[in-house]
């Protein structure tokens, strides 16, 4: 059986980090990144919970395995394989939603040791931060975050009460046990049983609709439920991306989806 998700460590694309500094980096220019340079080989990415739906309007959204699992965008079902985007240049298709994950490469905001205070920081291998020249914006202006500068720390911290608002959430379906371990199983009018897809996890249908009226008032109340709604909504998807796999749609999917990975539930 393969894995969906071999490891998802976080953090994802950043092969460096550095923080930024007003002294060392004054005068230093940044480009805009398209994308994570290896964002073609990555057939999973992180998500907001905020975004179920915007993404599992076009992706599976899924948890990862482990002990800490982590909402995710399935964009492939081989590991080193992303059937959204270009190849050769990491490129979305226009109108396809960009996780917030994506787009916030190559800035991370990261506890200062010593004082955990917040502090920006970026990856320098991507090329983006350079000193001097021209083209692009500067970082620094008037002793401060340009306005540029400014927008991109903005969204960094919105980032970071997003994430904490999904990591209470995964929190939450963690003790209610709520996930449960999943594989798809795909079946073909000319193999019975095709390779099967398993390394993550999917929110418990049965188990939600066992929980105490006065839990699922408080969860609607919240966006909880709304959450998990998007998030069983999308897996319908994984047909469509099985058929991406495949250059064409499979004759048939067990069923369908919910049928097929409730059939393959892992014990």
């Amino acid at each position: 059986m393969q894995s969906i998700v071999d490891t998802v460590s976080l953090p994802l694309f950043y092969n460096q980090l550095a923080a930024l500094d007003s002294v060392v980096h004054d005068g230093f220019r940044f480009e805009p990144v398209k994308r994570p340079a290896d964002l073609s080989r990555q057939n999973v990415v992180p998500l907001l919970g905020e975004e179920f739906a915007p993404a599992g309007r076009f992706y599976p959204v899924v948890f990862s395995s482990g002990d800490r699992p982590v909402p995710i965008a399935v964009m492939g079902l081989d590991t080193g394989e992303n059937r959204f985007v270009d190849a050769q240049t990491g490129a979305f298709p226009r109108g396809l939603y960009v996780p917030a994950y994506v787009r916030r490469y190559p800035w991370l905001l990261a506890h200062r040791p010593g004082d955990g205070e917040l502090i920006l920081c970026f990856d320098p291998s991507s090329g983006v931060v350079r000193a001097g020249g021209k083209g692009g914006y500067p970082l620094f202006a008037d002793g401060g975050p340009s306005p540029a500068l400014s927008r991109i720390i903005a969204f960094c911290h919105t980032f970071e009460a997003a994430a904490a608002r999904t990591e209470n959430l995964v929190r939450h379906l963690m003790e209610l046990d709520l996930l449960k371990d999943a594989a798809l199983d795909i079946r073909t009018e000319m193999l019975a049983h095709a390779p099967a897809y398993a390394g993550f996890r999917i929110v418990d249908g049965a188990r939600l609709l066992d929980l105490a009226p006065a839990r699922l008032r408080d969860m609607a109340h919240d966006g909880t439920l709304q959450w998990i709604h998007d998030h069983l909504k999308s897996l319908d998807l994984m047909e469509t991306l099985y058929g991406k796999r495949r250059g064409r749609r499979p004759a048939r999917i067990a069923r369908a989806l919910r049928s097929a990975v409730r059939i393959a539930n892992v014990a």
